[in-house]
């Protein structure tokens, strides 16, 4: 229980409590001190002997939120609610929670739903606080008293014991003013708006989480690793400007390569030229869009990756990382192994390697070239990719294999002979996706 100490969390506290020893599951209180207010230790020190009497254990997490306000900037309120869950997931983690519930109810929802009108939220806010969703990996969110009215849950709270925080009669702060001002009104020329508000509110969810299913069947069909989202066009086109807006904004939250968070104008920048095609153009520095008939991609326009390592004699494996979910494999060859399928041949190169060679794994330069194997000059790494037709998404993504300092293979796209070379003693082979391979896209 995320418990702070108040007649609500008290309340549900008291419920969970209950209902554990009644069920055989074991409850901790949660309590995140913010450290606004000087009386907060205290407060922190009451909410533990609250949680005491009810036989449960209490954490309390202190937390510097005008530090963290500082550095992230945002108001006060964001920035409390910011670390307070932040901690809360730290803690489900570190105790191995299967669920934290909060005492979230009727009324807050109502206040939750108005706030997003004011602030001009799209359906995502419109659609207010959610029953459930992930905290972690391994622990859900539960806030199981959204259908109860803040009074009526108030009455299982512990008598004398529970306190409201000053804070929640400042209105100064905005939820305040709109629980203790602007609902009274409201109430006063419309007796049934915090129903209406409600009405509101299931419908933006019913939108909100189509719209999530939709994206769904995108991801089912996309390629997404670090610094890379691919999806065809059809299905993006498919999902609704909805789904796909929702959808953006999760590409670049989950992927720190692509720069942060996108603000309302990227968003819009994006969405204009995916219903405009053909568009190759920079979102911000170094962050890319391709929208094209076929597919739709954000991509990190360098995506560095750089692997050495030596074959030393008595090795039979190696593996070299190769950007994203990709790995080239080092295998020495039995002697009189056949050599592979030639459906395997893309993914595979025979060669010989000499005792302690050097083997180098890394992206596509500019500079990167190798002999031709007819009359005097070399060619060009990059002009072998773009002759192959492979997606300029792609085209710095595709592994080369260097072996003492030369180039020998572009994997899936060329090998590159030596003069004089002894018999093949050792295989690469190119594991993970590859798509300018498996579906190359001029």
């Amino acid at each position: 229980m995320a418990f702070s100490g108040g007649p609500d969390s008290a309340a549900a506290l008291r419920l969970a409590a209950e209902r554990g020893a009644a069920e055989g599951f074991e409850t901790v209180a949660i309590h995140v001190d913010h450290g606004l207010r000087p009386e907060s230790a205290s407060e922190a020190a009451r909410a533990a002997a609250i949680a005491a009497r009810l036989g449960v254990p209490c954490v309390v997490r202190r937390e510097d939120v005008r530090a963290w306000r500082a550095r992230r900037g945002g108001s006060l309120e964001g920035a409390a609610r910011e670390r307070r869950y932040a901690a809360l997931a730290e803690e489900a983690a570190r105790l191995a929670l299967d669920a934290t519930v909060v005492a979230h109810h009727r009324d807050d929802q109502v206040e939750t739903v108005l706030l997003a009108l004011l602030r001009g939220g799209g359906f995502d806010a419109l659609a207010g606080m959610s029953p459930a969703r992930p905290l972690t990996a391994a622990c859900v969110l539960l806030r199981p008293f959204l259908d109860v009215a803040r009074d009526d849950l108030r009455r299982d709270s512990p008598a004398g014991d529970a306190v409201d925080d000053p804070s929640n009669f400042d209105e100064r702060f905005r939820r305040n003013a709109v629980r203790r001002a602007l609902l009274p009104a409201l109430r006063g020329v419309e007796p049934d708006v915090d129903a209406l508000v409600l009405a509101l509110a299931a419908d933006a969810r019913a939108v909100v989480d189509a719209a999530d299913r939709a994206w769904a069947r995108v991801i089912d069909q996309a390629r997404v690793e670090p610094g890379l989202f691919e999806a065809p066009r059809a299905a993006l086109d498919a999902a609704g400007r909805i789904a796909r807006r929702r959808g953006w904004v999760r590409v670049f939250k989950e992927s720190d390569a692509f720069g942060g968070p996108a603000s309302e104008g990227l968003l819009t920048t994006l969405e204009h030229a995916f219903e405009r095609p053909p568009h190759h153009d920079d979102l911000r520095p170094g962050v890319r869009l391709l929208s094209g008939a076929e597919t739709t991609a954000l991509y990190v326009a360098a995506s560095p990756f750089d692997s050495v390592a030596t074959f030393p004699a008595d090795a039979a494996r190696l593996e070299l990382p190769a950007g994203g979910p990709r790995r080239v494999v080092v295998r020495r060859l039995p002697h009189g192994e056949p050599p592979p399928a030639d459906a395997d041949a893309p993914r595979r190169f025979r060669l010989h390697l000499r005792d302690g060679a050097t083997l180098e794994v890394r992206e596509p330069r500019p500079g990167d070239r190798f002999l031709l194997e007819r009359g005097d000059g070399r060619g060009r790494a990059l002009d072998v990719l773009t002759d192959a037709k492979v997606s300029r998404v792609w085209r710095r993504r595709v592994p080369l294999v260097f072996v003492d300092g030369a180039l020998r293979w572009i994997a899936g796209v060329r090998r590159v002979g030596v003069a004089g070379e002894g018999a093949a003693n050792a295989e690469l082979i190119l594991e993970g996706p590859a798509p300018w391979i498996d579906a190359p896209r001029a």
